[in-house]
């Protein structure tokens, strides 16, 4: 039986398979759906304990965290469903690779366990939001899924931290003050942010609630390694730079006006 997923997974005892997929941006759409029943299955049959995925080059990263022994054997059985989807011309090509998951950004091998979980949780909702295509911006899930894992209080701490990971805002860069003041806004009025997700998108959120909540907890994440998590969430999101940089300096701002702006 699977370890529920408000459960952080034991130590893998087995491997990290990791398989890159070669897939341009309009390949990568019609991917999703193809993979989240195959994670959904493998989570639910014990094949797996964690999953994640992350948009690089040359396309989408997938990375499973092997159950026992069997990890040459899910290797084979992945590559063996990106070859269909290759004739499908869903990607140009799948090729396993080295994989040595992140740890010292986010607390070390102790903490593992648990972002890892958290990264599980991450991914299966952007996977199921990519495959759905409701045509809600995914910063506003973004926000809604980022306010159950930032605690209130160590906020002002983390945007700063997400800014200096490389999501500064340029020192020329256009007016957003407006945008800005919108984004803070829904971030400080929860009720709002829920307010402004049709059905499908809020339901997606309200499920992420229900399973991360849990487990945020059981991670006791310093701002600079909370930051991390933000930039890694946001490329699941596919989120452009951009937006990362317009939500990290309006979030981080100083200023207490929220405003009535707007960002689209």
């Amino acid at each position: 039986m699977a370890v529920p997923l408000t459960e952080p997974a034991p130590t893998a005892t087995g491997e990290w398979v990791q398989v890159d997929l070669a897939a341009t941006a309009c390949q990568v759409r019609l991917v999703y759906p193809e993979l989240a029943p195959v994670v959904r299955e493998w989570l639910r049959d014990r094949v797996i304990t964690e999953f994640f995925f992350t948009h690089k080059p040359p396309g989408l990263r997938v990375r499973f965290a092997v159950s026992g022994e069997d990890a040459a054997a899910v290797r084979t059985e992945f590559l063996v469903r990106a070859l269909r989807w290759r004739y499908a011309g869903l990607i140009s090509d799948a090729r396993p690779a080295p994989c040595t998951p992140e740890g010292s950004r986010f607390g070390g091998p102790a903490a593992m366990a648990a972002v890892h979980r958290l990264f599980t949780v991450d991914a299966l909702t952007w996977l199921d939001f990519h495959s759905r295509r409701t045509g809600t911006p995914a910063w506003r899930l973004s926000l809604a899924m980022l306010r159950h894992v930032v605690p209130e209080g160590v906020d002002a701490a983390v945007w700063p931290a997400v800014a200096a990971a490389g999501r500064q805002r340029p020192a020329r860069a256009p007016d957003t003050a407006l945008a800005a003041a919108g984004l803070r806004a829904l971030w400080r009025r929860p009720a709002d942010l829920r307010a402004a997700l049709p059905p499908a998108t809020l339901a997606l959120a309200d499920r992420h609630a229900v399973l991360i909540d849990p487990l945020v907890p059981r991670w006791p994440a310093t701002p600079e390694a909370l930051a991390w998590y933000v930039i890694f969430h946001w490329n699941r999101a596919a989120l452009r730079v951009g937006t990362q940089i317009l939500i990290s300096s309006a979030l981080g701002a100083s200023t207490d006006e929220a405003g009535n702006g707007d960002v689209r």
